[in-house]
């Protein structure tokens, strides 16, 4: 799926193929589409982990270089053989506690002792920059990224959004459910 897959289906669905939205030059589109993109993405990685998840194992002490430097990170793990156990975000407030924080391109840890952890992180949303950019989400969120779009239009012309928020909604629970339905092992 491309970006100008999105924006063609969102002019679609607006029902006014030679109104004001129509007339709406593709960059324009573009730019909102650029903006949009990568919240809708992390909507879909919070429902799909498992579809867009990497993982590393790490044996450090303090700190880890991430790679690629632009991976936001889901969740750590802390390993003692087959046994793992998930800390929590923080930023060592906590000293009696295993904690995690990234900044930027480092992720450290709160005990700077060796260990072994499981990191499961997602790369950064492709930069939408123009509309044969692919975007890295399953096609099955293309009516529902689409619908997102259309619902921007509508507001920057001034127009209710109403009905495209509310299909959008129905055709991201729709890929959704598909998705997991064909998923194994979905977390």
């Amino acid at each position: 799926m491309t970006a100008g897959d999105v924006i063609t289906l969102a002019r679609s669905v607006t029902d006014r193929p030679s109104g004001t939205i129509a007339a709406l030059p593709d960059s324009e589109a573009l730019t909102m589409l650029a903006a949009e993109y990568p919240l809708f993405r992390r909507l879909c990685v919070g429902q799909m982990a498992s579809t867009f998840l990497s993982r590393a194992t790490v044996e450090a002490a303090g700190s880890w270089t991430i790679s690629p430097v632009n991976a936001q990170i889901y969740d750590v793990h802390v390993t003692f053989g087959t046994y793992r156990e998930k800390i929590p975000r923080g930023r060592g407030v906590n000293i009696d506690a295993d904690q995690w924080w990234q900044e930027g391109g480092t992720l450290y840890f709160s005990n700077t002792a060796c260990r072994t952890y499981l990191v499961r992180y997602v790369a950064a949303p492709t930069a939408v920059s123009s509309t044969a950019t692919t975007l890295d989400i399953p096609d099955e969120f293309l009516p529902a990224i689409a619908y997102r779009l259309a619902a921007v239009i509508r507001t920057r012309f001034d127009e209710d959004p109403g009905v495209h928020v509310a299909a959008g909604i129905e055709a991201f629970e729709r890929a959704v459910f598909a998705l997991k339905a064909n998923v194994i092992g979905v977390e």
